[in-house]
């Protein structure tokens, strides 16, 4: 497949993954997007609101880095692209914002940046029994006991 044919879509599960493992026996090294999300922390004073991570790992190849067209490094680029269309956007349903932009280097193969998004949304209110979902306030309410 040529990359200007290539559908986004289609590298989901091939170079983008909802975790940040990569097989350490690969014929070709590859550059990779790897996604996790984390509750950081409750709200002590609102049960009914948490703290959310969205985690972006952009892992690209060493040897082939720096893309020809800019002259930026692949794993920069990709990153920025991230930030402009994430930060500060409404796409996770809540707004969320970049809180860290470090780049590293994961081992002889593979340059990393890793970008973390923080957002405060609701601490999963819906609740289904019987497949009927409803809005479950009660449990989160102080108040009522």
């Amino acid at each position: 497949m040529e990359e200007s044919e290539a559908d986004p879509s289609d590298y989901i599960g091939i170079n983008i993954l909802p975790f940040y493992l990569i097989h350490p026996t690969q014929h070709n090294v590859q550059n990779y997007i790897c996604f996790d999300t984390e509750v950081r922390e409750l709200d002590r004073y609102n049960s009914k609101m948490k703290q959310q991570r969205i985690i972006f790992y952009v892992l690209c190849e060493e040897k082939n880095n720096i893309e020809k067209s800019t002259g930026i490094a692949r794993h920069d680029l990709i990153a920025s692209i991230i930030l402009d269309i994430f930060n500060w956007s409404n796409l996770f349903t809540e707004q969320v914002h970049c809180v860290s932009n470090i780049a590293s280097v994961v081992d002889n193969d593979y340059a990393c940046r890793t970008l973390v998004f923080e957002q405060y949304t609701d601490n999963n209110l819906a609740k289904t029994r019987n497949g009927v979902t409803r809005m479950n306030l009660r449990n989160f309410d102080a108040k009522e006991s």
